[in-house]
């Protein structure tokens, strides 16, 4: 008996735990990012094809697994590969760990990577809100204005689990909603300069915002039928369809 109590707390402390950011990688294994992405693709590809292929009442449960694939390459793969690297003002690199990289092309480049068919260097050179809406269309936009920074993650826990952009007076990065939390994953200028994953109770940008522009990501059915029109046409891309679990890289 004492067993099975043990195994019942445990999995009720890990429940109770919740998500926690990975630790930086300090230096991804050469090839080894370019090799996630060509994993993801693949995944892209085939979750395309399958929406495609499926009747009208077996769409929406591919569009469901759709997104779920878009999160966890953004949060539990890509992001933790940018950790750590260093922002820049002008940083436009597209090597996680080597060069540097201001805010806005660090949101550009993880969409991009990701699936997405942006205008990397052009959107990461307009304003926060003006991205947003060119990513998401003008209109799907919620904007909070002088909001404590405590009531902005309990409404954005109120909008549900997801990837969200939020653009600041003068910054922009990512939110992650997940297990009743919010992130903010973002190429932070506040010393040491670097890409983060904070708390979003806890960021500095965030707290100082006097403005909050907001899209979501996913769950988004029509960002992710714009992604499954932007899979990978190629042989390499179809020629495998890994599980999202394969996503992660190692160092």
């Amino acid at each position: 008996m004492r067993w099975l109590v043990r195994i019942v707390l445990a999995a009720v402390l890990i429940l109770c735990a919740g998500w926690a950011p990975p630790t930086p990688t300090q230096a991804v294994r050469p090839g080894g990012y370019e090799a996630l992405l060509g994993r993801i693709h693949a995944r892209q590809t085939s979750l395309a094809a399958r929406h495609a292929a499926a009747p009208p009442a077996a769409k929406d449960p591919v569009l469901r697994d759709a997104s779920a694939c878009i999160e966890h390459a953004l949060a539990d793969s890509i992001w933790p590969c940018w950790l750590g690297t260093a922002w820049d003002f002008n940083g436009t690199t597209q090597t996680p760990g080597s060069g540097k990289i201001a805010c806005g092309y660090f949101v550009t480049t993880c969409l991009r990577d990701v699936g997405y068919k942006v205008q990397r260097v052009k959107w990461a050179q307009l304003g926060s809100q003006a991205m947003i809406e060119r990513l998401m269309g003008p209109g799907t936009t919620r904007r909070y204005a002088n909001v404590p920074v405590g009531e902005f993650a309990r409404s954005m826990v109120r909008a549900g689990d997801g990837v969200y952009v939020v653009g600041l007076n003068s910054h922009v990065g990512f939110l992650l909603v997940r297990d009743g939390e919010v992130w903010f994953c973002h190429s932070s200028y506040v010393p040491p300069g670097r890409v983060v994953i904070e708390r979003a109770e806890e960021s500095s940008p965030l707290i100082g915002a006097s403005v909050r522009v907001v899209g979501r990501i996913v769950p988004n059915d029509e960002m992710t039928r714009q992604w499954f029109e932007e899979a990978p046409k190629s042989a390499t891309a179809t020629s495998a369809t890994p599980d999202e679990a394969e996503f992660v890289t190692s160092p």
